[in-house]
Order: structure tokens, then C-alpha cells, then sequence
């Protein structure tokens, strides 16, 4: 594959900033104690999560199409795509791709804040 330079890759510069404005965002939310602003804040988070992956998954397709001109194997044909998620058998190796701490907290809050939205649209209509 081609050389990784995290110079290149902008996500690495702005994506800080995204975590603590989601972070700033649902702690407001969560003072107002809005169901509402519960679901916005659900669907925001969602919809950044869906776009995340959808980044992650070009970048891969990039490294994994556009291989380095030195790259010590080449196949007419073929390319190296690691899986977004889960295993592939590339040629004669296993890659895997698993998330990490920081994807389980990222799963862990839009359980929560699904749960938390569902919990005050419950609470509210009763």
C-alpha cells in the first residue's frame, strides 16, 4: 500500500474538535432536559457516525487501490481492501478489522442516548 502521512489526512486535524463540540452539545442537551433535543442529539450523532465510516471506507478503497509504485507485490486484478469490518482472506493472509475502546464508547453512546431519548418520550406521554 502506499505510504500512510498523517499530514495528509485532514480528518486528523478537525476530528478533535468534532468529538468535543458532540461532548459541549450533549451536555447543554441534557441540562434543557428536552425529549427533543434528546432525538436530535441521537440522529446528529447518528448521521456523523454513518458519515465517519463512510470516510473511513474511502480511505481505505484509496490505500488499498492506489498501491505504492515500490510495493514488493503487485497481482494483475487484484487489490489489498481491507474489510470496514469483520475478516477477508487476501490472498494468503487474514486481515481483520475490529473497533477498538473507541468505537465500543462510540456504540455505547448511541445506546444510551437512544435509550435516553426513548426513556423521556416514554416518561412524557404517560
Amino acid at each position: 500500500m502506499k505510504k500512510i502521512e498523517p499530514d495528509s489526512i485532514p480528518e486528523l486535524t478537525f476530528f478533535p474538535y468534532f468529538v468535543a463540540a458532540f461532548t459541549v452539545l450533549a451536555l447543554i442537551f441534557a441540562f434543557i432536559d428536552n425529549k427533543w433535543l434528546y432525538l436530535l442529539w441521537f440522529t446528529l450523532f447518528s448521521l456523523a457516525l454513518c458519515a465517519a465510516l463512510y470516510d473511513f471506507y474511502l480511505w481505505e478503497y484509496d490505500y488499498g487501490h492506489n498501491l505504492a509504485p515500490n510495493a514488493p507485490m503487485k497481482f494483475e486484478g487484484e487489490s489489498f481492501q481491507p474489510p470496514l469490518f469483520g475478516s477477508k482472506d487476501v490472498i494468503n493472509f487474514v486481515a481483520k478489522s475490529y473497533p477498538h475502546i473507541g468505537g465500543y464508547l462510540i456504540g455505547i453512546s448511541i445506546l444510551f442516548s437512544g435509550l435516553a431519548g426513548y426513556l423521556k418520550f416514554k416518561k412524557s406521554s404517560s
